[in-house]
């Protein structure tokens, strides 16, 4: 069978398998919508000011001053927000061109899909802005005072809502200015200063109001008459999840970092081999590198793989397909020629990975992780459950 094919036939299959999960997940919410609620949802600042809190405190508002209740005003806020962000995610894939078996599997949003049954967290508000963002990155330019606006804008309220989101998009969003400043440094650095606005506010949750346990229990106490346990809020303000405290044996940590390198193969086979430029290629090898070293960087530090694995290829994917290349003459000096024989040698293994490769939802347990959590298995247990 020809390559292309194949890559129809995987597109189809992509789409109808994520399909297949969004109908699922709203089955199970008809039958248990407290799978719309999480504990990140009821973060506030009746503590003080802390990460994650900023949407948190609109709802908190909302539920003290007109009197909404709580948990209806946040099921309608992730719900809807869920909502958005499947139309966003279908835009941009059809917009940008870009294969449905790269965007739905389990290197990227497949992988946020079969885990939605352990409830809604913010994952999609974040990525849904950061595919905005890219979209105003793809336009941006100095002169364009409402561009500059929206994306810092953009920048701050998706680091006020999680931290990740700044450290997930620093590199794409650098790279990008990049490419908008047409090789000029001078203008690349002074184009970069949009970012800094909220550099220093992750600067400051991370390390000066990064929550404590008594602004946990503040919020915890905010919410009297709240039914749902907000316990997880301690541990979120208290507790650190590091790579090398988990006790992992050599053989697990040796699987972890095998199923993290076989993941990347996936996403540097399938879009080396969908993308045709030169340029393109070298920027996208490039920021490759630079995105697997902040995946690493961020499982080293918290124990949900799964988020921190499809957040960061997720971003990869939807950046590289829309930044402006004919802006650009000349890029970082990247042998193309080589890479692209490598790939293209080995393009029909993302399709034999596809069905493979997993990533549990937190923790990791070697090999048989691998195979528990495996897309087919995980399939089944859904619709059979």
């Amino acid at each position: 069978m020809s390559y292309i094919n194949l890559v129809k036939i995987f597109n189809i299959l992509s789409i109808g398998i994520a399909g297949l999960l969004v109908v699922l997940f709203f089955k199970e919410i008809l039958e248990n919508d407290s799978l719309l609620i999480h504990s990140e949802y009821f973060i506030n600042y009746q503590g003080g000011f802390v990460r994650r809190g900023f949407d948190g405190e609109i709802l908190y508002n909302l539920y003290h001053f007109f009197e909404i209740p709580i948990l209806l005003g946040t099921k309608l806020y992730s719900g809807s927000t869920f909502l958005l962000f499947l139309c966003i995610v279908m835009y941009a894939t059809r917009k940008l061109k870009i294969p449905y078996y790269i965007v739905f599997s389990m290197t990227t949003l497949l992988l946020y899909l079969v885990y939605l049954d352990r409830g809604l967290r913010k994952d999609h508000i974040i990525l849904s802005l950061i595919i905005i963002q890219s979209f105003v990155l793809r336009n941006f330019s100095k002169k364009n005072r409402l561009g500059t606006i929206v994306f810092i804008f953009i920048s701050l309220i998706g680091t006020l809502i999680h931290e990740i989101f700044f450290i997930i998009t620093l590199f794409p969003n650098l790279i990008g200015l990049y490419i908008n400043s047409r090789n000029n440094i001078q203008l690349f650095l002074k184009n970069s200063l949009i970012l800094l606005p909220s550099a220093i506010l992750f600067i400051l949750l991370i390390f000066v109001f990064k929550g404590n346990e008594g602004q946990a229990k503040a919020i915890i106490l905010s919410y009297p008459n709240l039914t749902y346990n907000l316990d997880y809020l301690t541990l979120v303000f208290t507790k650190s999840f590091f790579f090398w405290n988990q006790n992992y044996h050599l053989k697990n940590i040796f699987y972890f970092f095998i199923f993290i390198g076989l993941h990347s193969l996936f996403i540097l086979i399938s879009v080396n081999n969908d993308i045709k430029s030169k340029v393109q290629k070298s920027i996208f090898n490039i920021l490759f590198i630079l995105q697997l070293l902040v995946l690493v960087v961020l499982c080293m530090i918290a124990i949900d793989y799964s988020r921190m694995l499809f957040l960061s290829f997720s971003t990869l994917v939807f950046y590289i397909y829309n930044y402006t290349l004919e802006k650009i003459k000349v890029i970082l000096p990247f042998n193309v020629d080589c890479t692209n024989r490598i790939f293209s040698t080995l393009k029909y293994l993302p399709f034999i990975l596809y069905f493979f490769l997993t990533m549990p939802h937190s923790g990791w347990d070697g090999f048989r992780g691998i195979v528990k959590y495996n897309l087919i298995n995980l399939i089944k247990h859904k619709m059979y459950q």
